[in-house]
Parts: C-alpha cells; sequence; structure tokens
C-alpha cells in the first residue's frame, strides 16, 4: 500500500513574498524519492502551520510524521517543506479535505477517531497501524472511548451500536413476514453497509457467539426464533414434501408447481423448505428429500468402509437406482465434503 492521497502541515518560506496559491503543482522531495503533487491550502492560508492535503500523480510511500521537500519546477526553488499528519492509500479518503482543521489530526487519538468518520464503521488493524505509523499495541494505548478493537479490525464503538440494531431489526422483520422460513441468507445482509468486506462476518460471528443470533448453515436467524408454517403454509409444506416423496432419484423441482397451489407460494415454500435442509436441491431443477440423502450417504459411507473406492455404477447398485441419480447423489457428497473425487472414484475426506 502505497500513499495516494496525503494530509499535511505546510511550512511555506517566507521568503516567497507572497502568499501560497491553492492547487499549485509542486515536486516533492521525500527521503530519495521524487514526484509531482497538486497541494490543496485548506487552512492557515500560506506562510507557516498551513494545513491540507497532498495528491499525489504517483503513489509513495510517505507515512506519518515524515518530513518532506517542495520544489516549485517553473521556478526551481525551494518553495517549503511539511510533516505527513495521514496519509491515504486510496483516492477517496475518509473525509473531505475542507474537514482538516489546524490541530485536528496532531494528536494520535484524534487522527485514530478520523479514520472512522463519514460512513465508515470499521477500518482493518493492519491498515491503521500503517495509516498511523504504529504498533497495534501502541494504537490500543491512544485509543478513545468512542473506539474499540473487534477481531481484525477497529471500529466506532457508535456506528457498530446502529449497524447491530439495524442487523437485528431486519431479522426480526422477516421473521413476522415470513414465519415458515429459517431466517435470512447471510449473503443477504453484506451489502447492508460501507464497510470493509469481512466486517459484516465479524459482527454476525461475535453476535452468533454470545448467542443473539444462531446461523445454520448458510441462514441468520434471531435465536429466539422456530420456523413454523401456519395454516396454509403448513399445507403446501406438505403437500411439497408428499410430492418429492422419499426416493432418492428424487424429482424435478419444476414437477413441483404443477400442485394446486399458487405457483410463488409452492417456490416460497420450497425456498424454506431447502433452507431448512428438510428438501435438497440435488443439482438445477432437482430435489430430494433429506430422508433420502441420509440413507445415500449412511450407504455410501458404509460401503467405502469396507472398499476404498466407489466408482459411480457401484453407487447406483448399492442404492437400486438409475445412473443419473447415482452420480447426481455423488456429486451433492463432492460438493458437501463428504467424498473426494479421483478421475471418476470417490473416497471418503480425510480418510474417514
Amino acid at each position: 500500500g502505497k500513499a495516494q492521497v496525503v494530509d499535511c502541515v505546510f511550512d511555506f518560506l517566507g521568503s516567497m513574498g507572497k502568499a501560497f496559491e491553492s492547487r499549485t503543482t509542486l515536486k516533492l522531495h521525500h527521503l530519495s524519492s521524487e514526484g509531482l503533487v497538486t497541494v490543496h491550502i485548506t487552512g492557515g492560508k500560506g506562510g507557516k502551520g498551513a494545513y491540507g492535503r497532498m495528491y499525489l500523480k504517483e503513489p509513495a510511500l510517505l507515512l506519518r510524521g515524515d518530513r518532506f521537500i517542495l520544489r516549485d519546477p517553473s521556478i526551481r526553488k525551494t518553495v517549503g517543506g511539511g510533516r505527513v499528519l495521514l496519509p491515504h492509500f486510496s483516492k477517496r479518503p475518509s473525509f473531505r479535505a475542507r474537514d482538516i482543521k489546524p490541530g485536528s489530526l496532531d494528536r494520535d487519538e484524534d487522527a485514530l477517531g478520523r479514520l472512522l468518520e463519514g460512513p465508515r464503521i470499521a477500518i482493518e488493524k493492519s491498515r491503521a497501524c500503517l495509516m498511523m505509523n504504529m504498533t497495534e499495541d501502541g494504537l490500543r494505548a491512544v485509543a478513545g472511548a468512542g473506539v474499540s478493537f473487534m477481531g481484525e479490525y477497529i471500529v466506532n464503538s457508535k456506528k457498530l451500536d446502529t449497524l447491530t440494531k439495524e442487523l437485528l431489526a431486519v431479522l426480526s422483520e422477516h421473521h413476522k413476514n415470513y414465519p415458515g422460513d429459517t431466517g435470512v441468507k447471510e449473503e443477504a445482509l453484506k451489502g447492508r453497509s460501507e464497510v470493509a468486506p469481512g466486517f459484516m462476518k465479524t459482527v454476525v460471528d461475535r453476535l452468533v457467539e454470545e448467542g443473539v443470533i444462531k446461523r445454520e448453515g448458510s441462514c441468520l436467524s434471531l435465536a429466539s426464533h422456530r420456523a413454523s408454517s401456519s395454516g396454509e403454509e403448513a399445507e403446501i409444506e406438505e403437500g411439497i414434501l408428499g410430492a418429492v416423496g422419499d426416493g432418492v432419484e428424487g424429482v424435478p423441482a419444476s414437477g413441483l408447481r404443477e400442485l394446486r397451489f399458487k405457483r410463488e407460494d409452492t417456490d416460497r415454500v420450497l425456498g424454506y423448505l431447502i433452507r431448512r435442509a428438510a428438501v435438497i436441491r440435488l443439482r438445477e431443477g432437482r430435489v430430494v428429500s433429506a430422508g433420502a440423502v441420509e440413507r445415500a450417504r449412511k450407504k455410501l459411507v458404509e460401503y467405502l468402509g469396507e472398499n476404498d473406492k466407489i466408482k459411480a455404477a457401484e453407487f447406483r447398485d448399492v442404492l437400486g437406482c438409475g445412473r443419473k441419480a447415482a452420480i447426481d447423489m455423488l456429486e451433492y457428497f463432492d460438493r458437501e465434503r463428504v467424498t473426494i473425487r479421483v478421475g471418476d472414484e470417490r473416497t471418503l475426506r480425510g480418510g474417514r
């Protein structure tokens, strides 16, 4: 990660005889590197102790506390220098240039707080360490009251509270509208706020750990929620389970639409059953009962206990079904990491 935008305190030479113009392009000299930058002054106009932001034409490794020199290429003279307050590693920092006030980034505690401004709830610890030029212990020592540490992230505590409340409200609303469903797909929650991609999972993991919500497969629900279909939904559920039957061949999902219920109701309740794992989708368009899958799994494990490997044709004989159904079932067990496929044979994963 190299800085693309850098917040700084500047010190321009008085010998220039005029106030420094904002948005001027200058040459930056830092350690042994040099490059063009556009300087944008936001406070303490010109002269000593001016604050602002430098936009780098080429990203460079500038760290908090680093000093640099600025030269004006048009007159080939040094016009001043400065000190890095906060480097940003993207073209869009979390706060605007005009929000850099004199003194607002000098104290470590304030600078760390600024990293969690705007829509940002959390920042990866590794990124914060780089931006602040400090170790994690150093950051912990200067973190203010509104900042907490959580897994791989540093978090704005107040915003985390709001996010958590929003999350629980989404689950609660879903349970109210779809009582027969297990819950909300975890994927659906990921895009809910401007947070680092892995952060939502960290929040959910913590809530699961605390017993506030529960995770079943890829579904999340409030810990208190029990999926229970009422009235008509229970009837549709019964209809679907009856139609799917208990055979390992399964049935085409499209055939379930022939049931006497409204097509969208059938699809919705089938979705519930799949999420509750009462019905298993073997492959696109084919579903089978959980009972049939469990029976097939037992037979498979038993067979592989006595023989090291199994071919589709052998599994077909074990199950007493068609070749296509045996292959569908084996491919499902590959995906579920029960088996591992080598060529046209399967063995148990982890040598179970």
